[in-house]
């Protein structure tokens, strides 16, 4: 089972994300973004929200990159916060995903930009895929 955890840094945030495969590496890399951008409040009749992401890009590192900038984009325009991922293709550097979530008033902290800065799926002593995610804020 994969999981994420914060790495400290200086004016950034960083996320060590860790996952058995590449479907597992999206979802815990989706959920440390959402852990990042802290609800104030939630709306009265708060709904449910979903939202489709479909991604080609150069590499499954440039992918998640993209999917993790998309993925806030569409929470900062839908103002909702998409903590669950149902993938239905992830092969070739594409994804098609749909992103489960709920409507919220708005966010505590401001993420400017997903970078590709120390960005690199690799395989660790376990065997499992970890790639560093940073966050400008």
């Amino acid at each position: 089972m994969g999981y994420y955890e914060y790495l400290p840094h200086t004016a950034d945030v960083r996320i060590k994300v860790v996952g058995k495969d590449l479907p597992d590496l999206f979802d815990f890399a989706l959920k440390g973004l959402c852990g990042v951008l802290t609800v104030q409040s939630f709306p009265e009749g708060t709904k449910k929200i979903n939202e489709q992401i479909e991604l080609i890009s150069v590499d499954d590192t440039a992918l998640i990159i993209d999917f993790l900038s998309e993925a806030l984009l569409l929470m900062y325009k839908k103002k909702a916060i998409f903590s669950e991922l149902k993938i239905s293709k992830l092969e070739e550097h594409q994804i098609n995903a749909e992103l489960q979530g709920i409507s919220v008033d708005g966010f505590a902290e401001d993420i400017k930009a997903v970078t590709y800065h120390e960005a690199e799926i690799t395989r660790n002593s376990n065997n499992e895929l970890e790639v560093i995610i940073t966050l400008d804020i």
